[in-house]
C-alpha cells in the first residue's frame, strides 16, 4: 500500500492571533486533503493557553505555552522531517512588516528542508519573490 504524501504548513505565526495563524492553514488542508495529501499544522500543536487567548501569540513568551525554544524547534523538524513537501506562506502584511514580525521559523524550515531533508519546497508570496535566498531555496514561487 502507497504511503499519503504529507505536506508541512509552515507560515507566519508572531504578530497573528491563533486563528489567525490558523486560517490559511486550515483552508490549504481542506484544498489538500480533496485531493488525497494530508497535511501537517504545528498551530494545532499549541497548548491551550493559546486556544483561550486573543492575544497575539508573538506577545506572549513561549515558555508560558508552550516549553523551551529547543523544544518549539525540535518538534517542529521532527514533524518536517516526516512530510514529503514543505508549503511556505510568506504573503505578509504591511502591519507585520512595519513590526517586524518576520517568519524566522519559516525562512529557517525552507533552509533545512532543502538542504538537510532534502524535501521540495513550494513558496507563496506577495513581497519576497525576488529575493536570492528565497528564489535559490524554493523549488517553486507563486
Amino acid at each position: 500500500m502507497r504511503k499519503k504524501m504529507k505536506v508541512y504548513l509552515s507560515g507566519p505565526m508572531d504578530g497573528l492571533t491563533l486563528k489567525e495563524a490558523r486560517a490559511w492553514r486550515a483552508e490549504a488542508t481542506n484544498q489538500l486533503n480533496r485531493i488525497g495529501i494530508l497535511t501537517h499544522d504545528p498551530t494545532c500543536l499549541l497548548k491551550n493557553k493559546f486556544l483561550k487567548s486573543k492575544r497575539i501569540i508573538g506577545n506572549i513568551p513561549y515558555q508560558e505555552t508552550e516549553g523551551s525554544a529547543r523544544q518549539i524547534v525540535e518538534r517542529d523538524l521532527v514533524a518536517l522531517k516526516q512530510c514529503q513537501f514543505l508549503l511556505c506562506n510568506l504573503i505578509l502584511s504591511r502591519t507585520n512588516i512595519n513590526r517586524r514580525h518576520i517568519p524566522v521559523g519559516t525562512i529557517v524550515e525552507m533552509g533545512l528542508a532543502r538542504e538537510k531533508y532534502h524535501i521540495p519546497v513550494i513558496v507563496i508570496t506577495n513581497c519576497l519573490e525576488k529575493r536570492a535566498w528565497v528564489e535559490g531555496i524554493a523549488d517553486k514561487v507563486f
